[in-house]
């Protein structure tokens, strides 16, 4: 059976939260979503086309649309992040126009 050759690792990350994130004025779910883009590229460096779920319920006959996660704005954050010559004031806008992007998607599906 295929469920029998599935392995499932639990991790619980104590460091921070969503306060944090709402705190420094960024929506957690982008911020969680970049930062999967971000763990990937540095895993397989490469980008990896993902999505997630976004549901338009709100509206008659709404279904679940898709919002892509590996936009232009995440690639080029995930791709400069770990640079040597690029400044930690760039990296953090790289990451802050990736959340943006990832927002903007977001509200487009909705």
């Amino acid at each position: 059976r295929l469920v029998d050759d599935v392995d499932l690792w639990v991790f619980v990350f104590k460091h921070f939260g969503k306060g944090f994130m709402k705190s420094v004025k960024q929506s957690p779910d982008a911020y969680i979503q970049v930062s999967f883009q971000l763990a990937y590229f540095r895993l397989y460096q490469e980008t990896v086309p993902s999505y997630e779920s976004a549901s338009t319920s709100q509206f008659q006959l709404g279904r679940t649309e898709t919002i892509r996660a590996s936009t232009p704005e995440a690639t080029a954050f995930t791709h400069n992040m770990d640079r040597n010559d690029i400044s930690n004031e760039t990296k953090v806008q790289l990451f802050k126009d990736a959340v943006a992007a990832h927002v903007k998607y977001t509200r487009e599906v909705q």
